[in-house]
């Protein structure tokens, strides 16, 4: 959980509309678990986390 939550401040996913992201993201963690939310930053981010 802290892997998603520093790399979702460090690439600023939540700059924008947070109420919106928020949302997808309580979304994807109820179906795929801690590891849809990282591979969901993975593709927003295109692929790259480093």
């Amino acid at each position: 959980m802290l892997f998603w939550y520093v790399h979702g401040a460090l690439w600023g996913r939540f700059a924008g509309s947070t109420e919106t992201v928020l949302t997808q993201d309580y979304d994807t963690v109820e179906r795929s678990g801690i590891d849809g939310l990282i591979a969901s930053i993975e593709r927003w981010r295109g692929g790259n986390l480093s």
